[in-house]
C-alpha cells in the first residue's frame, strides 16, 4: 500500500512537471505571437498615419497652386482638410498611446524575467 503510494505521489510530481513544461512552453510562444502582432499593427498604423500626412500635404500644394491663380478653395476641400489634421491627430495620438504601452509591457516583462532569474538562483 505504501509502496503505491509512492508511485502515485511519484507519478504526480511528473505530470505536474510535464504540465509545468507544457505550459511555460504555449505561455512562451503567445507571447512570441503577441510580439509579431503588436509590431505588425503599430506598422500597419505608423503607415496610416504616413498616408494621411502625405494626403494632406497634396491637398494644401493643390490649395496654394489654386490660391497662386487667383482661386480660393472650395468649402468642401477646406473642410476635408480639416478632417485629415483631426485623423492625423487621432492617429498620432493612439500611436503615443500604443507605443507607452508597448514600453511599459516591455518594462514588466524585463523586471518579471530578473525576478524569475533571482528565484532560480
Amino acid at each position: 500500500m505504501l509502496a503505491d503510494s509512492r508511485k502515485l505521489a511519484k507519478s504526480t510530481r511528473e505530470v505536474a512537471q510535464v504540465a509545468a513544461e507544457s505550459k511555460a512552453s504555449t505561455d512562451y510562444q503567445l507571447e512570441r505571437i503577441h510580439t509579431l502582432v503588436n509590431s505588425n499593427m503599430t506598422a500597419q498604423m505608423e503607415d496610416s498615419l504616413a498616408s494621411k500626412k502625405a494626403e494632406l500635404a497634396a491637398l494644401l500644394e493643390v490649395i496654394d497652386l489654386k490660391r497662386a491663380n487667383g482661386q480660393e478653395p472650395t468649402p468642401q476641400a477646406e473642410a476635408t482638410i480639416e478632417l485629415i489634421r483631426s485623423d492625423i491627430a487621432r492617429k498620432e495620438a493612439e500611436l503615443a498611446d500604443r507605443l507607452e504601452a508597448t514600453d511599459r509591457a516591455a518594462a514588466a516583462a524585463a523586471a518579471a524575467a530578473a525576478a524569475d532569474s533571482k528565484e532560480g538562483e
